[in-house]
């Protein structure tokens, strides 16, 4: 495996302080010291994110520690940021050259005898979508899949029986050839990003945070902590607390409910891009491409947004949970999106989803 130079440096971008901690990760790589390596190249991101060869130092640390998504996503991340970087390529290279199916392949859903492949996002339907592909597969009444889909148990379900039926369930070499092959369909649907953040939030953080889930109930006290606020899954966190602590993470820190929709291309080519702004006329397409009906509920306003213009002239960002749900249910439905973000939250947002609004060419 390459070393990682620190020569790089672009004048006037990386300050002194994060060079100096820069090189003592790469100090701590050199010694086999691999989370200390891990913790110096977070604490350099929060400040200097764009350092040269951060996320290859990162890639490798994660590597060494046998983690191997967030290995993936880091080599991928800095291929982004320098597409000739050698190093970070080869890397890549070798990860995925292994046997086990690494993040976000081993999330995909192939159909051999219709001949597509479906990438799922989460916060963008893929809960339906996986039912109508186990549907169209004739594996729907197999699993029980007639029921609804709200509950988390079914839910959960759905997500299991999708992956283990349909699931690439193969070697990488296998997978990677599936989707070279012209022959297979390849499709994604993606979501505005300001839309789709508010969204996870909304669903994890306001409606269900008392489902039982360890993690969100960790990451709720991690968020108040970092306000001094003692914990409380009544009140949760605000939105403007949730993005400005989300924001601070790396892509491979963050859950996938929010992370961004561009890293589960995993750099493959899509023949498709679907939108959920204009979801029924997409699968209209796909069906046809397909000679498929994958039937789906078209419904995208499932959290509860009013649809008239009320209080377009107020924020609600700083709101808690409470406050929110009792909002919706005074108002009939919590507000439109773009009512949770006051100018400078938007530009959080507009910068830490900038690789989404990019590729997926979304405006706010």
């Amino acid at each position: 495996m390459a070393n990682v130079s620190t020569d790089q440096r672009r004048e006037g971008i990386v300050s002194s302080h994060s060079m100096i901690l820069f090189r003592q990760g790469i100090e701590y790589l050199e010694s086999s010291k691999f989370s200390e390596a891990l913790a110096c190249f977070e604490q350099v991101y929060k400040t200097d994110g764009q350092i040269p060869n951060l996320h290859y130092a990162c890639a490798v640390a994660f590597m060494k520690l046998g983690r191997k998504e967030e290995a993936v996503l880091a080599c991928q991340s800095e291929i982004t940021k320098t597409p000739d970087h050698r190093d970070a390529s080869a890397l890549l290279n070798v990860i995925i050259s292994q046997e086990e199916l690494c993040w976000p392949e081993n999330t995909y859903l192939v159909n051999h005898d219709h001949h597509f492949v479906y990438c799922p996002v989460p916060k963008v339907i893929c809960s339906n979508m996986r039912k109508a592909i186990l549907k169209v597969a004739g594996l729907h009444e197999q699993h029980g899949h007639d029921r609804s889909i709200h509950t988390c148990k079914v839910h959960g379900d759905i997500y299991k029986c999708a992956k283990k039926e349909l699931g690439f369930n193969t070697n990488v070499g296998t997978a990677q050839q599936i989707l070279n092959d012209n022959r297979y369909f390849k499709f994604i649907i993606v979501r505005n990003p300001w839309s789709r953040l508010l969204s996870a939030y909304l669903d994890k953080f306001v409606i269900s945070p008392h489902t039982g889930d360890k993690a969100m109930v960790k990451l709720i006290g991690q968020i108040r902590a970092e306000y001094y606020l003692s914990p409380d899954m009544d009140k949760t966190v605000t939105f403007r607390q949730f993005v400005e602590y989300e924001a601070r993470k790396s892509d491979m820190e963050i859950n996938e409910h929010w992370r961004p929709q561009s890293c589960f291309c995993g750099g493959h080519k899509f023949d498709f891009i679907a939108k959920f702004e204009n979801i029924q006329d997409d699968i209209n397409y796909i069906n046809n491409k397909l000679g498929l009906n994958f039937d789906i509920n078209f419904n995208k306003n499932t959290v509860g947004y009013r649809k008239d213009a009320a209080h377009q002239d107020k924020y609600f960002s700083d709101c808690y949970a409470d406050e929110l749900m009792a909002i919706r249910e005074n108002c009939g439905g919590f507000p439109n999106y773009k009512q949770f973000y006051p100018p400078e939250l938007k530009e959080l947002v507009d910068r830490r989803y900038a690789c989404d609004i990019e590729a997926f060419g979304y405006e706010f």
